[in-house]
């Protein structure tokens, strides 16, 4: 199959395209036909993009977030079938979905939004389970609380401002001038300056709901 290695440390200049094994899924596992993947701009200064849970060498294959296909699955792989359109974050520590064909855990895909393209679907991953860690595992939102989200329009701030709505949160979200609007299901949304958003914040959050 084709994918994209990066041979050593660095930058892109560093990422290769070209002919490697086709993989095959083990136990619990399923090879996925990559559709579209995700870039995360920052990947490459992270040293899991480097290395494997088994300290294997480079090269490696970059890329996180993905939709796609199943092909095929290993043993014991009882969560997904052959034929499903699935997406997934895969796990940072072990070769990405910069490829034709990707195998994951089978556990760690979900079934592709039938509302969403494949495109949509490998951009949601990372953003998504960021702001609902921020939101549910850490921040413990309720449903009447008040969360103020900080760059509301932005990747990770759009989900947030989503979910925190879905739990029943009242919702404040910052944005800057020209995107605000985009906000729409925040119940106030601000262009983020420093002196007019501090009044406005304490007079919003000095409100009842």
């Amino acid at each position: 199959m084709k994918a994209i290695r990066i041979h050593g440390r660095g930058g892109p200049e560093q990422l290769i395209y070209e002919e490697v094994p086709k993989p095959s899924p083990k136990r619990g596992e399923a090879l996925v036909e990559v559709m579209a993947a995700g870039v995360t701009p920052t990947e490459l200064s992270w040293s899991s993009a480097y290395a494997t849970r088994d300290e294997a060498e480079l090269p490696a294959i970059p890329g996180h977030e993905f939709s796609g296909i199943v092909e095929a699955v290993g043993p014991d792989a009882t969560d997904v079938k052959v034929g499903q359109a699935v997406y997934a974050l895969t796990d940072f520590w072990r070769d990405g979905s910069d490829a034709e064909y990707i195998v994951i855990a089978a556990s760690d895909l979900a079934s592709k939004p039938r509302t969403l393209d494949f495109n949509q679907a490998a951009a949601i991953p990372l953003s998504a389970l960021t702001a609902w860690q921020g939101l549910f595992d850490y921040g413990m939102l309720a449903p009447g609380q008040k969360v103020l989200i900080h760059g509301a329009a932005g990747g990770v701030g759009s989900f947030a401002v989503q979910l925190a709505n879905w739990r029943g949160a009242h919702v404040i979200g910052t944005a800057s001038a020209p995107i605000s609007r985009f906000s729409a299901r925040s119940e106030h949304t601000r262009p983020s300056t420093i002196r007019p958003f501090v009044l406005k914040m304490w007079f919003m959050t000095s409100m009842s709901c």
